[in-house]
């Protein structure tokens, strides 16, 4: 960034945030927040039931239903756990295309690997939820990559984030080596951290979510992004490495910034 001259561009993008986080961007509180964590708990929870691990959870797989809700999606790099046949060097090639920021270290390192990358994935994204970026982010994937590797030494919370002692824990045991992540022995492990005490899980999905997306009915999808269909859906990326995708959605709650995520540069 320093060295492209672009010092001056980020602090009037933050400059920016700050004033439009008041007028224009809905933000969540820490609460809210857990609410949607919950939600994807269940939905990992639901595809290790039934023995699958889903290898790809990042937030342009959750999106929101009409009523608020989190819905799981896109299941095409799902693994039965008793499967032989996926090679796991097709797995890494593919989840590369896109961003890297929510792969646990292990499938990076082509190492075997179970549920437990799923619960990798939780942390980066209840980080992101919270902090209002990626734990491991960088403008370049491979170095992203080269953090989670290493996330011992680049695992960091922000004071200015202000997060709970609970939350901090919980992320803290979803990012960490995978013989001590939390979820190792299902997800009750999870749900009975103290970051979800006085949660009832029976009646989440009973519960008002805090954002509701304006829609006129169940297919309507003004709230996705639109592509030109006289071009690829999806490009692919060269040979040389790994892209990063960037994409924003007015029906994911990544759009919506956490309430202390107003950082001074």
């Amino acid at each position: 960034m320093l060295r492209r001259g672009q010092v001056e561009h980020v602090k009037a993008e933050r400059n920016l945030l700050v004033k439009l986080t008041e007028i224009v961007l809905i933000s969540l509180t820490e609460d809210e927040y857990r609410f949607y964590v919950a939600e994807t708990v269940l939905a990992i929870e639901s595809i290790h039931n039934h023995n699958y691990i889903h290898r790809d959870i990042k937030p342009d797989n959750l999106p929101l239903d009409r009523y608020g809700h989190l819905r799981l999606s896109d299941f095409e790099l799902c693994k039965p756990l008793d499967c032989s046949t996926i090679q796991e060097k097709d797995f890494i090639a593919y989840s590369t295309v896109g961003t890297p920021d929510y792969i646990a270290p292990e499938v990076l390192l082509k190492k075997d690997y179970g549920m437990e990358c799923d619960w990798w994935s939780l942390g980066a994204i209840m980080f992101e939820m919270l902090v209002g970026e990626p734990p491991f982010y960088s403008d370049d994937p491979m170095s992203t990559c080269r953090k989670i590797v290493n996330w011992r030494a680049h695992l960091k919370f922000h004071e200015e984030a202000k997060l709970s002692t609970e939350a901090t824990d919980l992320i803290s045991k979803l990012l960490c080596d995978v013989s001590h992540r939390l979820g190792s022995n299902g997800a009750d492990e999870i749900k009975e951290n103290p970051w979800f005490q006085r949660l009832d899980w029976d009646r989440i999905h009973y519960m008002d979510a805090a954002l509701i997306p304006e829609v006129n009915d169940e297919l309507d999808a003004q709230n996705f992004e639109k592509f030109d269909e006289s071009e690829e859906m999806c490009s692919r990326p060269p040979k040389s490495g790994p892209w990063r995708k960037v994409s924003f959605q007015t029906s994911s709650i990544f759009c919506i910034v956490p309430k202390s995520s107003t950082y001074s540069i």
